[in-house]
């Protein structure tokens, strides 16, 4: 089972505020920001980055080049339930 570190906690928010918008272009750079230090699973996502639904902004990356792999992870949810989530990381980059 996963868990976030206090230290990734603090890179996923302070991302976060170097955005004005939630539009989707924003979420797309936001995630690709954060899948370029380390792997983003949807709930730290959901939780850190305000993207409530990455699974697109992850398809539109990936159609714009960017390889990104997707892996199972189990990590707790926010009412400490152990919860199956996918887990994005960064395989390669197109620039």
């Amino acid at each position: 089972m996963t868990a976030i570190t206090p230290e990734k906690e603090a890179a996923l928010l302070k991302l976060r505020t170097d955005f004005d918008d939630n539009s989707n272009q924003n979420q797309r750079l936001l995630l690709l920001g954060a899948l370029k230090n380390f792997p983003v699973s949807t709930s730290e996502a959901r939780n850190f980055l305000g993207i409530n639904s990455p699974a697109p902004r992850v398809l539109e990356l990936r159609q714009a080049g960017y390889g990104i792999g997707t892996r199972l992870v189990y990590s707790a949810d926010s009412l400490g339930t152990v919860r199956r989530f996918a887990e994005y990381f960064l395989e390669s980059c197109n620039g």
